[in-house]
């Protein structure tokens, strides 16, 4: 069991304590030298009183003045603090020229994609609410924390559903609490370039190529955001075609572009809550039922070091699809899903390639 002592009634204890120490020990040599004088039963009682006053305090002094009678003192402590924060920070591996492309191509092409939305829609960029700009921020920090090979964002395990060597996909799962969905994340490598990637996955008309499973796909506006948030932020409306008996389903997303230290994107995305002001822009299409985009959903596509023309690509997805289906059905399903989808878009951005190619 333990006892709430309020620190200035500790520390008042331990000043006591040790003034006690220093007092006693005078008390008994000064005991020893006049032991034999008739007035040695006063002195004695006052040894006894102090005695008992030092054994009540004895173990706030032991477990408060210990570290500091037998470890160093306090002195040497602050030398080495001191110490600590003169020391040179280690510096980051330089970045190599592969690095430093991927860098410059990320940016601009985050810049190719608002300059086109600028002239399809003949308007400014404003910038992104604070309340906006707050969720994406931080469903951009769990993003990152679902990368974590081993767990994700709520340290759950990811475990191994699919592997397909051939194509370089593997399809993990972890549990989700407090939701009937789970967390899906998909490991693979692309055969392309960084700009043919990001065309094939964000820009709508490539997007509804390769996807069997959207119908339409929508930026509905582009807002600026501080650097510290990201380097662009979008709302988005997906609406799903109808796959056997699951009817078609929307969702009005904020998606967050990060240009990434060492090249590459990411391209976070979480539905927008209904009391949002960003919803006067939903187009919801009759008939769809409503999806949920849970935040640390999102993609991340950034080059392989020493393998030139190959990307990492990480999607993790956490979408409740809502509507009467049990989520054990859906989650038997989604393996299936991903893989295909997968599938579908590597051989997309592979004709690309060769087609850029002839």
């Amino acid at each position: 069991m333990y006892v709430a002592v309020p620190i200035g009634a500790l520390e008042k204890m331990k000043s006591q304590a040790t003034i006690l120490d220093f007092t006693l020990a005078a008390i008994y040599l000064l005991v020893g030298a006049i032991i034999s004088s008739p007035s040695h039963g006063l002195l004695l009682l006052i040894c006894e009183v102090s005695l008992i006053v030092f054994v009540s305090l004895w173990p706030v002094t032991w477990f408060t003045e210990a570290p500091v009678l037998f470890g160093p003192s306090r002195s040497i402590e602050k030398a080495a603090a001191r110490k600590a924060l003169e020391a040179p920070v280690a510096e980051e591996e330089p970045l190599t020229n592969d690095e430093l492309e991927a860098i410059a191509a990320a940016k601009r092409i985050v810049a190719k994609a608002r300059a086109q939305f600028l002239a399809e829609n003949n308007g400014s960029v404003p910038m992104a609410s604070l309340p906006a700009q707050k969720l994406a921020s931080q469903g951009a920090d769990i993003f990152t924390k679902n990368l974590n090979p081993d767990i994700s964002a709520e340290n759950k395990k990811w475990v191994s559903n699919y592997k397909d060597d051939a194509r370089e996909v593997e399809i993990f799962s972890a549990d989700f609490p407090g939701h009937p969905c789970k967390r899906w994340k998909v490991v693979a490598t692309l055969r392309c370039d960084l700009e043919t990637a990001y065309d094939a996955m964000f820009v709508p008309e490539n997007r509804r190529v390769w996807d069997a499973l959207v119908k339409d796909l929508k930026i509905l506006q582009i807002n600026d955001c501080p650097p510290e948030v990201g380097d662009g932020l979008a709302i988005t409306s997906i609406v799903t075609n109808q796959v056997v008996v699951v009817s078609s389903r929307s969702m009005l997303d904020i998606a967050l572009q990060r240009c990434l230290k060492r090249g590459g994107i990411t391209l976070v995305n979480v539905s927008i809550p209904s009391e949002y002001e960003e919803t006067k822009l939903d187009p919801r299409a009759e008939g769809t039922v409503r999806a949920t985009t849970h935040i640390g959903s999102g993609a991340l596509i950034e080059p392989i070091k020493g393998r030139p023309g190959c990307l990492r690509y990480v999607l993790v997805s956490t979408i409740e699809l809502g509507g009467w289906l049990p989520p054990g059905v859906i989650n038997a399903t989604m393996t299936t899903s991903l893989a295909q989808s997968t599938a579908q878009m590597q051989d997309f951005l592979i004709e690309k390639v060769k087609a850029r190619g002839a």
